[in-house]
């Protein structure tokens, strides 16, 4: 295992911190359960830390939030345009 001290992310920290971020950006743990392929109930393990997901499911979660992000970006660009 990687010493997060060292600069890099275990896998349950690496899970969690995305799990977070999409939640930030308003996707429910089904939602995310959904776009990777693992259970709700896997999901609230990570958001509670209790487990990691796997490194091709933290792949997909990668990809889902990236995506999610830019849509968000995409969304306020367009918010900020009607309103200006």
């Amino acid at each position: 295992m990687r010493r997060a001290g060292a600069g890099t992310e275990t896998r349950n920290e690496r899970s969690a911190i995305l799990v977070e971020k999409l939640s930030k950006l308003g996707r429910s743990p089904a939602e995310i359960a959904e776009a990777v392929g693992v259970s709700p109930q896997q999901v609230y393990n990570v958001m509670r830390r209790d487990s990691a997901f796997s490194f091709g499911a933290i792949g997909k979660l990668q990809l889902y939030y990236e995506s999610e992000l830019k849509r968000a970006v995409i969304l306020a660009e367009m918010e900020r345009k009607l309103e200006g």
